[in-house]
């Protein structure tokens, strides 16, 4: 039996294969690394906008209402809180995967083109 792939596509110029098991992976299951990795990235303040964080931007584009939001955005003031942890576990309750955020997080009214791609570099890492 065969196992199947999915081509995730990164640019026009690149595309790579992954497993369907490591793309359907739960956003509140995946790795440790890969979850410090997103911290890193969403919880950090936007460089157009120092009022706007990835994290809320990835949320508006998954339908995350905006008083939730506001309550990720208290989490981010706490001592080591991050409201980045906080939504990935609330969309993996959700049933929301890797591949669902990579969509997220290449979307133009996102547009993390760059943390789309760490992400699939750390799965061929890991897989």
């Amino acid at each position: 039996m065969q196992s199947k792939t999915r081509v995730v596509l990164i640019s026009m110029q690149v595309a790579y294969i992954l497993h369907p098991s490591i793309l359907d992976l739960s956003l509140s299951e995946i790795p440790q690394d890969l979850e410090d990795v997103l911290v890193m990235k969403l919880d950090a303040p936007s460089e157009a906008d120092s009022e706007s964080y990835g994290w809320q931007r990835v949320g508006r584009e998954f339908g995350v209402s905006r008083d939730e939001l506001n309550y990720f955005k208290i989490e981010y003031l706490r001592d080591n809180g991050s409201s980045t942890k906080l939504l990935l576990d609330k969309l993996g309750c959700q049933g929301k995967t890797i591949s669902d955020l990579i969509v997220v997080l290449q979307s133009s009214r996102v547009e993390f083109h760059g943390v789309a791609k760490l992400i699939i570099q750390r799965l061929l890492i890991t897989a």
